[in-house]
């Protein structure tokens, strides 16, 4: 088929299941599962590795405006050449679902797959359904039943987010999932833990993979035994807890406003690649320097250069880090008003959001400060999403860090 413009394709990189066993009968340590195999692949620096992977680009729609069924774009790219996601058209009204779920099963795909995708074919009719921020709505999946795995809970971690908030973690004894090792399951909050039955150290576990890739609890076996596992005391700075309805679940705080683990969460996101994208700024490196007493705030970020003699003496720095460190923080200064306020971890302003404000003021700072000064945050009332618990939360936020 001749095509004399460029093409649109949406797809994935994979390996097949032969290409995974050819490679595994070649190397001394086998992989675990062409998933792993494949993303390791993908991030490697040696070309030659690349090379010899055979990586296959399985192509899942064509992209384009004069298309009228989306099967039809399919079928062209596999004249073409292109490899094409396995696929299933019912013939059947009444028995079509049925028929292609038990034609597409797992050990019928040349891939690894984790369940299946029903999809509108007319592409005008799609369009009309819209899309979430995540997914069009136009198609919905089926995943396959997960396989769980037996082990033993060991017991729970906490971790600290950029609000206080304390996240349960399960730490169980060591269990082979989908050619990988797993020993750590996060539960997110005090309702899915006290939900499951999780009570002591000691009992069964049933863990999976969601999606052959995120590892979760899926069930607890009973026991009569029971110890408190959901702290009193901060285990960061060694401060009260507190359990807290949010959204209609509990969730466990840290009380102190000066925990240094919510200004390590905080720190953490306003130097992410989607805040102020400041390169150099682990997680332990900004530990490190909120324990020397380098970092309080955002803003202590951008004096850094006054420690930079002690920081090219620091074990894990030398010149060319730290000044590449340094770089980078000159560098984040020139960021957008939109990546400046979701740097800021203001409660309920996300990326979104905070792409919306940055827009209904030109994308200007001064603007943004005159608005805020004069009308404070009702002034962004107008947009979608934005209502009083938003807005007292910037009106909140200003008043505490920037208002006389």
């Amino acid at each position: 088929i001749p095509c004399s413009h460029p093409l649109e394709l949406r797809g994935e990189c994979v390996i097949s299941y032969d290409e995974f066993n050819r490679i595994n009968k070649e190397v001394l340590e086998p992989f675990k599962h062409p998933r792993g195999l494949a993303g390791g692949t993908l991030r490697t620096l040696d070309l030659s590795i690349v090379r010899d992977r055979n990586l296959a680009f399985i192509v899942f729609e064509l992209v384009s405006p004069t298309l009228t069924h989306k099967l039809e774009g399919l079928d062209a790219l596999d004249k073409m050449g292109f490899e094409t996601v396995q696929r299933c058209k019912p013939k059947n009204k009444e028995t079509g679902v049925e028929d292609c779920i038990e034609a597409m099963q797992p050990e019928f795909c040349k891939y690894p797959v984790d369940g299946l995708i029903f999809e509108l074919n007319n592409t005008e009719l799609s369009k009309s359904l819209g899309a979430t921020s995540h997914h069009e709505n136009c198609r919905m999946a089926l995943k396959w039943e997960d396989e769980t795995y037996p082990t033993t809970l060991k017991y729970v971690d906490w971790t600290m987010g950029k609000f206080g908030t304390l996240t349960p973690t399960v730490v169980f004894e060591p269990v082979e999932i989908d050619g990988s090792i797993v020993e750590r399951a996060s539960l997110h909050n005090i309702s899915v833990m006290k939900d499951l039955g999780i009570k002591t150290s000691g009992q069964t576990v049933y863990v999976y993979k969601s999606n052959m890739i995120i590892p979760q609890i899926d069930s607890v076996e009973p026991i009569n035994k029971e110890e408190n596992l959901i702290p009193d005391k901060c285990p960061i700075c060694g401060q009260p807890t507190k359990i807290v309805k949010d959204n209609n679940s509990e969730v466990l705080v840290c009380t102190n406003d000066n925990c240094k683990g919510k200004l390590l969460g905080k720190l953490k996101h306003a130097v992410s690649r989607d805040a102020l994208n400041v390169d150099g700024l682990s997680e332990a490196t900004i530990e490190k320097f909120i324990n020397l007493g380098w970092l309080n705030s955002i803003k202590d970020i951008y004096y850094l250069s006054a420690n930079e003699k002690q920081l090219k003496s620091l074990d894990g720095f030398g010149k060319k880090s730290a000044d590449k460190l340094l770089n980078s923080i000159e560098e984040s200064r020139k960021t957008s008003l939109e990546r400046f306020l979701y740097s800021l971890s203001i409660s309920l302003l996300g990326k979104s959001v905070s792409k919306m404000i940055s827009e209904a003021v030109d994308h200007d700072f001064n603007t943004f400060i005159d608005e805020m000064t004069v009308k404070g945050a009702e002034y962004f009332r107008h947009l979608p999403g934005v209502g009083d618990a938003l807005i007292n939360s910037l009106n909140t936020y200003w008043k505490n860090h920037y208002s006389d």
